[in-house]
């Protein structure tokens, strides 16, 4: 019984981790950093004014769990840059069904990024040895 209460317990925090991540998620952010283990791309300068919302707005649904609308959007001189997709918090981390950078030739990333970092102003992910490094606006 006492194991079945622990679980229980375990599972009510986590979830309720979940729910405070994509509240602390939730909003514009700038993508500030990048780095990566493969490649030496490094950030343009229409990367820098490029604004990440993620949105509170529903989107179609991850494995069954409910996604947000993730809209990327960069001044009109900046072509390619621009991309939607949809992002939630899961497995303790966060899910985006596509990110790309740098314009055409840059780094596109999909999948479940690892959170190394979240407060209210910063944020850390990485997947696939890219780091990227996101400020709150």
């Amino acid at each position: 019984m006492i194991i079945l209460v622990a679980a229980v317990a375990a599972f009510a925090i986590g979830c309720g981790q979940g729910a405070d991540q994509a509240k602390q998620i939730s909003g514009e952010w700038k993508l500030v950093d990048f780095s990566s283990e493969k490649s030496d791309f490094k950030l343009t300068e229409c990367d820098s004014q490029t604004s990440w919302d993620f949105t509170n707005e529903a989107a179609e649904d991850v494995n069954g769990k409910e996604a947000y609308k993730l809209n990327v959007t960069a001044p009109a001189e900046c072509k390619f840059y621009d991309f939607e997709a949809k992002w939630t918090v899961m497995d303790e981390g966060l899910f985006i069904s596509s990110s790309r950078i740098g314009g055409m030739g840059g780094v596109s990333n999909a999948g479940l990024f690892k959170i190394e970092k979240l407060d209210n102003k910063q944020m850390t992910l990485n997947v696939m040895g890219n780091t990227y490094q996101l400020q709150k606006k």
